[in-house]
């Protein structure tokens, strides 16, 4: 009808349509066929928008059929395009698009900055669908990270943010309930969702979705009647031949395969079909597991989002993911200060770290203080956190962190090979990671020695810092650095003859004098003395040429 209207235009909409159509019924073949049509045809008519919206829908189908490196490669076209013509709304879809396959390829944290990101876009868009599913991207990756009852409390807000909730984000809700019911042991609550949730991705006509939920269903009623459980798994399994592609199907199943195992649940693996389908799920993920990594693929225009964000000058904190760890997270106090003792140390054995926190206790009881500890530490910060590698525990500083220590050492380093110019940006960004004492609510004696080695270095910087005010013709900002250095010790020399020379280029004898008299008052209260003769023959000196 469209080409007999000469509306040419629309025709590449219309297969775009269509192809959702059939993504939905699993028709995948139809669904590549008219993709591939409309895209040729905006490519030609040069229609940003909708290019952007098919190229959302193709990564969605190369995702489902088990192309992800395809899919990753026409995500990012599709979110460049998006940008492009500043179509937010497809940007959003896009970012949960990643957000979904990333999750499958078990790259959670990187999963959850592009759930984060397209959530702050739907927020500011005020499109609840989007705001729907990348909450319950988020909700999922609970789960996953071990936390199945956070996972329910994200779903329920997920739930609360819709108005009215279609038959299809029902299902969903209820797929991943019953996925946490299965993780905290409520076979019976999880087969009832579960059951749910086939139904209503049947009614939504989405097979793909269908097929998953029976998947968990199937081999969740193993637990109540395991005869019933393979029969059911035998009706759902797809033809051998798909088994070699890492469809969401199959890296759901291989979740499954884990999940059963550590239940202790081996039955379904000793049936000769499930137990094959199962294997191949492991060998299938194994194939892509090391596609994309979190430190090695970013999203075009996208800041890299540390995993761990740590501050150890004034009060400690520490974020994951974006969120400050409190007392509850640590457990104890004791947890976080050897986080930052290992944060700060070589890798140590475990009596090395005794030495410093239980110099008195007996192995036995130190086997199990120490054994806690880690255990507390990795739930507050993440499993692979802590490395223990030739019988030593450490830091593992090849995860995704920031650490401002390991920042203002970097930034003082750069600054020695700088010219006056440029030392100074680097200078001003290291003091603003000085913000305290370095761990100042640590009382251990392992902290104090750096405490004062760090107290010297931003003494040193404050002083660098206001001389090449000085000497740049700055001297206000000279004036100001150099009395942050005096807040610190009142009796430094160097600072009072800086402002002293401050006050000078001003042409403010007022201020020379004010701070000469002040240096002078303070020496002899404190100390009994008085100036130096080369601050005095300074200020002599420049009060005469004013």
């Amino acid at each position: 009808s469209c080409r007999a209207a000469g509306l040419w235009k629309n025709i590449p909409i219309l297969e775009t349509e269509l192809g959702v159509i059939h993504r939905r019924l699993g028709n995948l073949g139809l669904t590549a066929q008219y993709y591939s049509s409309a895209l040729k045809a905006m490519e030609n008519a040069g229609n940003t928008a909708w290019k952007a919206r098919l190229l959302n829908n193709m990564g969605l189908l190369n995702h489902v059929t088990g192309r992800l490196e395809e899919a990753l490669a026409v995500f990012d076209e599709a979110v460049r395009v998006a940008e492009l013509c500043g179509y937010n709304r497809i940007k959003a879809n896009v970012l949960i698009g990643l957000g979904d396959l990333h999750t499958d390829l078990s790259n959670h944290e990187t999963a959850y900055e592009y759930y984060d990101r397209a959530l702050t876009l739907a927020t500011n868009l005020g499109h609840s669908p989007y705001i729907f599913y990348s909450s319950y991207g988020c909700a999922r990756l609970q789960r996953l990270n071990g936390d199945p009852q956070l996972a329910v409390e994200e779903l329920r807000q997920a739930e609360l943010s819709q108005v009215d909730l279609g038959i299809l984000e029902r299902g969903l809700i209820d797929l991943e309930l019953g996925r946490c019911w299965l993780e905290t042991g409520r076979i019976d609550q999880a087969l009832v969702v579960l059951g749910e949730a086939v139904e209503s991705f049947e009614k939504a006509g989405d097979r793909m979705a269908q097929s998953i939920a029976g998947l968990w269903l199937a081999c969740a009623s193993v637990f109540r009647s395991p005869p019933a459980a393979v029969q059911a798994l035998k009706e759902i399994l797809p033809p051998s031949r798909e088994w070699q592609k890492p469809t969401p199907f199959m890296l759901q199943a291989r979740q499954i395969f884990h999940w059963l195992k550590k239940q202790g649940n081996h039955e379904l693996f000793q049936e000769p079909l499930p137990g094959k389908f199962f294997e191949q799920a492991e060998q299938v993920f194994g194939a892509v597991s090391d596609l994309v990594h979190p430190s090695n693929r970013r999203m075009d225009g996208m800041p890299e989002i540390p995993q761990l964000e740590i501050v150890s000058f004034g009060e400690v904190q520490v974020r994951r993911n974006g969120r400050l760890l409190a007392s509850s997270d640590w457990q104890t106090r004791e947890a976080r200060d050897l986080f930052f003792f290992l944060l700060q140390s070589p890798p140590l054995t475990k009596e090395q770290i005794a030495l410093e926190f239980w110099p008195d206790i007996s192995p036995a009881r130190l086997k199990m203080r120490f054994k806690i500890n880690i255990y507390r530490i990795r739930q507050a910060v993440g499993q692979d956190v802590i490395l223990y590698e030739n019988e030593r525990y450490g830091f593992n500083r090849s995860v995704n962190y920031a650490w401002d220590r390991e920042i203002l050492d970097r930034l003082l380093g750069d600054s020695l090979e700088a010219d006056n110019e440029k030392k100074i940006p680097l200078l001003e960004e290291a003091q603003q990671h000085l913000n305290g004492l370095y761990l100042a609510d640590l009382d251990a004696e392992w902290a104090v020695a750096d405490r004062l080695r760090y107290q010297e270095k931003k003494q040193d910087l404050l002083l660098e810092l206001a001389g090449l005010y000085l000497q740049l013709d700055r001297p206000r900002d000279c004036l100001k650095t150099a009395k942050l250095a005096l807040d610190a010790d009142p009796l430094l020399e160097a600072a009072h003859r800086l402002m002293i020379q401050a006050y000078a280029t001003l042409h403010d004898p007022i201020g020379m004098t004010l701070q000469y008299r002040k240096y002078q008052q303070i020496l002899q209260v404190e100390l009994g003395l008085e100036p130096s003769s080369e601050i005095n023959a300074l200020y002599e000196r420049l009060l005469d040429t004013i």
